[in-house]
């Protein structure tokens, strides 16, 4: 765990983080600006509500980078733990200077890339850290990075003194649509992923799509399943507008950001806590979270989830005769490159026990999400193990070569 007060140490030590990323990142202009803009640009808010918490979701380029938006986030604290990865804090070194001009005392804790950093061993690290910071509730936890990042920042946070302010500047598409928003926390224990974590909304969320440019094609498909997901099981109109990730379509992606994020707001307004209709979020993932960890994380997040939503689609077909549901999803999923048939080594024993262990599972009661036509939802039992080895034979099973 690293943290210094101006941030020079840690740029030195990210310096061998920038030479291996930049064979797989564009060569155009990558990084956040780097210096405050004397005319912001225009920006977009979505408002979201979370049962009694009220906050932004700000949508504005290049504003990671300005003093301006941080001396507003900061506000009177006087500490500012930023908790990012290596490779992100060599990406965006624009926001961690940024914050250490806002006259707040910059605290910056380097945890792991991905999913290795969500654990109780790294967790413990982050609560040493603050610790010796001296680090009280009025200060202020910063998640700069991506859906690890920020769950795992949003836990600590929502546990050190049990409750440190939060605010998340989230750097890949699939944060800016999905984990930054709602307040979902977790860390990883042997038996699953995120089985540990808490429900914490941030104050607000920092949206800048200049994040995008920073992004290899895989990370922005990745991005892309949770934004199918929103069109599958609230907003239609989002299937329609799924750009091509190998090109740039900045003002389609500024689209597809805020429109997943309204319909995902509009879903966790009423029910916070996962009992209701905010269980529709969880489409392809009981089956895509079970593919993830069996595969060793060597599938993304949202590639997993893409073959979660196939599964689930195949499932609705069999349970409730439903046509086309299937191909429909295929479709969609091909579009943007993302996979549809599994390629790692993971049996259908293996998914089926993890899929078992899911926090949202409850024996006897719906809580797998099926999307019977575009734009709705609706839950089911747990389907029968035949049923669920027919699926998983069906559409999943990787082709025999």
């Amino acid at each position: 765990m690293h943290w210094d007060r101006h941030g020079s140490a840690a740029r030195r030590a990210c310096e061998p983080a920038v030479r291996r990323l930049a064979g797989t990142q564009r060569a155009a202009a990558r990084k956040a600006p780097e210096v405050e803009e004397a005319v912001p640009p225009a920006s977009a808010t979505v408002v979201i509500r979370a049962g009694s918490a009220t906050y932004p979701f700000t949508l504005a380029s290049g504003q990671l980078g300005r003093i301006g938006t941080w001396r507003e986030a900061v506000g009177n604290a006087r500490t500012v733990a930023v908790i990012t990865s290596r490779p992100v804090a060599a990406l965006f070194p624009g926001a961690l200077r940024a914050i250490a001009e806002t006259g707040a005392r910059r605290v910056v804790l380097e945890i792991p890339d991905g999913e290795d950093a969500k654990t109780l061993q790294v967790v413990g690290r982050c609560y040493q850290a603050l610790a010796q910071a001296r680090f009280t509730r009025s200060d202020l936890v910063v998640a700069l990075g991506g859906g690890t990042v920020t769950d795992l920042a949003g836990f600590v946070a929502s546990t050190w003194k049990r409750r440190a302010r939060l605010v998340h500047a989230p750097t890949t598409l699939l944060t800016l649509v999905d984990a930054a928003v709602g307040g979902k926390t977790g860390i990883n224990l042997p038996s699953g992923k995120n089985l540990a974590g808490t429900f914490y909304q941030p104050e607000r969320v920092l949206a800048d799509e200049t994040v995008l440019t920073s992004l290899p094609v895989r990370e922005l498909r990745s991005g892309l399943a949770e934004v199918i997901k929103c069109g599958f099981i609230a907003d239609p109109a989002i299937l329609d507008l799924l750009p091509d990730p190998a090109r740039a379509q900045a003002q389609r992606y500024l689209r597809l950001i805020e429109l997943s994020v309204r319909a995902k707001a509009q879903l966790l307004a009423d029910d916070v806590t996962d009992r209701g209709l905010r269980r529709h979020l969880n489409y392809g993932h009981t089956a895509g979270q079970a593919i993830e960890t069996a595969s060793g994380f060597t599938l993304r997040h949202g590639e997993a989830v893409a073959l979660g939503m196939v599964y689930a689609a195949r499932l609705c077909e069999l349970l409730t005769g439903a046509r086309g549901v299937t191909a429909d999803t295929q479709d969609a999923l091909h579009r943007v490159g993302l996979p549809t048939r599994l390629q790692a080594a993971v049996s259908f024993e293996r998914m089926w026990d993890l899929m078992q262990q899911d926090k949202k599972v409850s024996p006897g009661r719906p809580s797998f999400v099926l999307s019977p036509r575009r734009g709705t939802a609706t839950l089911a039992c747990m389907p029968q193990r035949e049923i669920a080895r027919a699926a998983f034979d069906d559409v999943l099973r990787p082709e025999r070569r």
